[in-house]
């Protein structure tokens, strides 16, 4: 098995396909896995007293799953990673990869940020960023193996691996 690259031909046998939103623009997989725009925000650190207030001791994951559910983390160095859709549909399922996030999106997410956590209202977002998701047409991801042409493939995480 081989994959070509515009930098050289990779032989291993076994080659897995691994391309998550961008699925959609690989011959005969356009309606297999929708691309989705997801954006991200992350706060300054925060202090100890938000975190104690807040019950927020450990890295939990906060979601939701409302029609346009958000996604939210307490980082390493307490910070709070949160994401949600932004635009999260191109027509025709063109990809957006430029990993800029509108100010109308970052504005809402942090509008969630401070719905969550009103004593977060003062809080500065300093990042943003955006990238596209795979989503399986049954919001499920998929690991497949096909071990006698040694060709594989996983994907449709639905987000899950944003903020790393």
């Amino acid at each position: 098995q081989h994959a070509v690259t515009p930098y050289g031909t990779v032989r291993a046998p076994y080659v897995l396909r691994c391309t998550e939103g961008f699925t959609a623009g690989l011959k005969g997989e356009r309606r297999t896995w929708l691309p989705m725009n997801s954006s991200m925000i992350v706060t300054e650190p925060l202090p100890a007293a938000f975190w104690e207030r807040a019950g927020w001791e450990g890295r939990e994951t906060l979601g939701d799953f409302a029609h346009a559910y958000l996604y939210a983390q307490r980082t390493a160095d307490d910070r709070i990673a949160l994401g949600g859709r932004g635009v999260p549909y191109r027509y025709g399922s063109r990809t957006d990869n430029d990993g800029r996030t509108q100010p109308s999106t970052v504005a809402e997410l942090r509008e969630l940020l401070v719905r969550l956590f009103p004593q977060l209202a003062g809080a500065r977002v300093a990042h943003a960023w955006s990238g596209v998701l795979g989503v399986p047409r049954d919001w499920c991801a998929t690991v497949c193996l096909d071990r006698s042409t040694g060709l594989g493939w996983a994907g449709g995480y639905v987000g899950s691996g944003v903020a790393t």
